[in-house]
């Protein structure tokens, strides 16, 4: 809605009808409430993830997040397409597996780094390591880490 001289207001409004003894429709009510400002920041929102999509893309990255305690692994899309496996099938299997995508020799390193993170002051971590591929072969990757939440336990 465009009031004069002022900039455009969006409204949500729901209708209901309004009956009378009989069960005809008497009249109309209507409850209206204003979301410019959420309307704006949905706008905001949806322009922020494309310019992460965007740079994820171009930068040919994969991210994820691993939750220790829920022992939780939610990765995107790039990140499988990248290893070349499907991404609804790879979710569906239990963090544990994600293991045995890990090379037997680069495990012990990934471990201990996971576990420096988990213990030490350090809140960021970086380590070298190959991935098993769709493909059957092994992809090098570059992973860095950081620790964004820390629980009570």
């Amino acid at each position: 809605m465009t009031f004069p001289g002022q900039a455009t207001r969006w409204f949500r409004v729901h209708y209901r009808p309004f009956r009378d003894a009989t069960g005809g429709v008497a009249g109309l009510i209507a409850i209206g409430e204003e979301i410019t400002q959420r309307r704006a920041a949905e706008r905001a929102l949806s322009a922020t993830r494309e310019s992460l999509r965007l740079a994820v893309e171009g930068a040919n990255l994969g991210f994820f997040e691993y939750d220790v305690a829920d022992d939780a692994f939610v990765a995107s899309d790039e990140y499988y397409a990248m290893l070349g496996l499907d991404a609804a099938t790879e979710r569906a299997r239990p963090a544990a597996e994600k293991w045995a995508t890990v090379h037997r020799e680069d495990i012990a390193a990934l471990r201990a780094e996971l576990a420096a993170l988990l213990t030490g002051p350090a809140r960021n971590s970086e380590v070298e390591l190959r991935l098993a591929t769709g493909a059957g072969r092994w992809l090098w990757v570059l992973q860095r880490s950081r620790v964004t939440e820390v629980g009570p336990d």
